[in-house]
């Protein structure tokens, strides 16, 4: 299944507790059952940042059990930030600065 946000698709849900084989670079968003757009972030690896991700404290406090992760793979890294950027301006996520 996938979603778009502002045009550019994202693939999931996933499992934010779990870890992919092979690893990769992405801009992620993580939604609630309630389809909020609770945090969006990039990294240049998904096992290293999602498993123990510093405001995944913030994701349970607005209902992300386990389940709500949304990928959009990228290895360009000014991409990335750049995407993480407008999507945060645009989606104000619960979590993280805005």
């Amino acid at each position: 299944m996938t979603i778009q946000l502002s045009g550019t698709t994202f693939s999931g849900p996933y499992f934010h507790t779990r870890q992919f084989d092979p690893d990769f670079a992405c801009v992620y968003v993580i939604l609630n059952p309630l389809n909020q757009v609770v945090d969006i972030g990039q990294t240049n690896s998904i096992n290293n940042r999602i498993i123990s991700h510093d405001r995944k404290d913030c994701w349970y406090t607005h209902g992300c059990n386990d389940q709500g992760l949304y990928v959009h793979i990228s290895n360009d890294e000014n991409y990335r930030i750049m995407l993480e950027r407008v999507l945060r301006e645009v989606y104000m996520p619960l979590c993280g600065e805005r």
